[in-house]
């Protein structure tokens, strides 16, 4: 996937096709205000004050207690980017708003864009970070539980969209018992307890996390299918006699001692026989072409947690050593992440 300019007219697209176009210009203003307004319109409530209906800008002002001159000028750059429509100056949420990012809307991501607003916060010294190293990693940080809550419905909504195809084409036998390691959202964890029938999961993960959990869980009506326990992969005791786990989007926040450690433990905690689960971002290597999401994903995991997504070779060396053997892969339709499955 990758994000470009695309002329409105034919003289723009002329001037793209002849090269004439100074995109990294465009890409330079226009990209941060793309992102910052969506995140800006969604924290303040400008798309919930429309809702399904259309209204004036003064009147949204007023109902989110905003400048009126500064939410028109918002709303106005949020209907250059396509995100509202406007008509005889009343404004009214477009058709991705309406889809994506309202609290009823079919597919909501909604906390996917309040956690990716915190994100920009936590970059915004990525010129000190690259040139120092010195990173302070986001799960070490002290957060308020709102970022928490932002953070696992995020995952939790990502999760929602990719889960069926999890619970579909990953082979992971009829196991009774099962670890997900950093899952705080519990959504993988509940969607195979809903295939696997007497299936019951354990999730492991920090105590903000499962605060935010539980409350997925119970909103979702599958709390009884879960049980969130506190601790930090990287200490805490995972316990024995599990038939499966999982390892989702959690080693791309791991160095390579914690991913290595953390898949050993894993081998540890397993059955024989048992599986083990690793799922994240797709990374082919050094070598090849990068889209925008992997190359952008090399970049954040290292701002945010100073590590990296692991190329898929890497993954099955650790896998190896660790004693896994039979190792199959996936690729998933829905997103740019694999998972690679081994047997204890």
């Amino acid at each position: 996937m990758r994000l470009d300019v695309a002329g409105d007219g034919l003289l723009e697209k002329l001037g793209l096709m002849t090269g004439m176009v100074p995109t990294p210009l465009i890409h330079t203003t226009f990209g941060v205000g793309y992102s910052r307004s969506i995140v800006a319109g969604t924290r303040l409530g400008i798309f919930e004050a429309l809702g399904d209906g259309e209204r004036e800008p003064a009147e949204v002002a007023a109902e989110i207690g905003c400048h009126p001159e500064g939410t028109r000028a918002l709303m106005a750059a949020l209907v250059g980017f396509g995100l509202l429509e406007r008509r005889g100056g009343r404004y009214r949420n477009g058709k991705a708003v309406k889809k994506w990012l309202l609290e009823g809307s079919p597919q909501p991501l909604k906390d996917a864009v309040l956690f990716l607003g915190y994100c920009h916060d936590l970059v915004q010294n990525l010129e000190d970070d690259v040139r120092t190293g010195a990173i302070v990693r986001i799960h070490d940080k002290q957060h308020p539980q709102a970022f928490w809550d932002a953070y696992m419905g995020a995952l939790a909504a990502f999760a929602r969209l990719l889960g069926k195809e999890v619970v579909k084409r990953v082979k992971v036998g009829s196991p009774r018992r099962m670890l997900d390691v950093g899952g705080g959202h519990g959504i993988y964890s509940a969607a195979l307890c809903e295939r696997h029938e007497g299936l019951t999961a354990d999730v492991l993960d920090l105590e903000p996390a499962c605060v935010a959990g539980r409350r997925i869980q119970e909103a979702d009506g599958t709390a009884d299918r879960v049980r969130h326990v506190v601790g930090d992969f990287r200490t805490a005791d995972w316990g024995t006699g599990y038939d499966l786990v999982l390892v989702f989007n959690v080693l791309h926040n791991a160095t390579e001692d914690e991913s290595r450690s953390l898949i050993r433990k894993a081998k540890a905690a397993l059955n024989p026989g048992g599986r083990l689960v690793i799922s994240d971002a797709k990374h082919l290597g050094e070598e090849g072409k990068l889209d925008a999401s992997a190359g952008w994903n090399e970049l954040f995991f290292f701002l945010i947690s100073g590590a990296q997504a692991w190329p898929e070779a890497t993954l099955r060396e650790w896998m190896t050593e660790a004693g896994f053997a039979d190792l199959k892969r996936t690729q998933f339709l829905m997103a740019p992440q694999i998972a690679l499955a081994g047997t204890a």
